[in-house]
């Protein structure tokens, strides 16, 4: 049996919600520390990882660490840790292309990628200005209208492929957070 996808909505109707929102929005949206991704309709801010450890902001990882608490007790998984953090935009054209998080397919079967260690995904929406940009599960026929304060998580292997479907107005922005499991070797957030 595949495990469910967590959909929670209207997390910014909650006050600590509502100000980590806020916060995270008023800190990394404008910043001109981004890479590009995909397209120039897309880029990230990485927040967390190799590359920026400690995370430059408290809040957002506060905010990450009460995602992995909502995932960890939703699957009753064993315990996992913040793995990555970023804040993407996507504006008008920008998507992104059916994936899994965990695995690729390679030789046509599914095979651990460069980030096989990841075991959970989630993405918190930051705004609802803009149209389009659904979340996609084509093979689960599960498909999210995002907006500010959603939260959903799923299992990264290939049983949850997903998509960002093309954003037609507006910009969209999101904080993707990814979780493996908590061992003694890679303790620390």
């Amino acid at each position: 049996m595949t495990p469910e996808i967590l959909h929670l909505d209207g997390l910014d109707q909650n006050a600590v919600w509502a100000d980590w929102i806020r916060t995270i929005r008023q800190a990394f949206i404008d910043s001109p520390q981004v890479r590009y991704a995909d397209s120039e309709q897309t880029w990230w801010r990485d927040l967390v990882g190799p590359c920026c450890s400690p995370p430059p902001s408290l809040v957002a990882f506060q905010c990450a660490r009460s995602i992995m608490v909502t995932a960890q007790g939703f699957y009753q998984c064993q315990p996992l840790r913040v793995e990555s953090i970023f804040i993407a935009s996507l504006a008008a054209g920008g998507k992104i292309v059916p994936h899994a998080d965990s695995e690729a397919v390679i030789g046509g079967k599914w095979a651990p990628n460069h980030t096989a260690n990841r075991t959970y995904s989630a993405v918190l929406y930051l705004n609802s200005e803009f149209e389009g940009g659904e979340l996609d599960f084509p093979g689960l026929k599960r498909r999210f209208q995002p907006r500010r304060g959603t939260l959903i998580a799923w299992p990264a292997d290939h049983r949850f492929v997903h998509q960002v479907l093309p954003v037609k107005g507006g910009v969209r922005i999101s904080m993707p957070v990814w979780f493996e499991p908590e061992r003694s070797e890679n303790r620390g957030f």
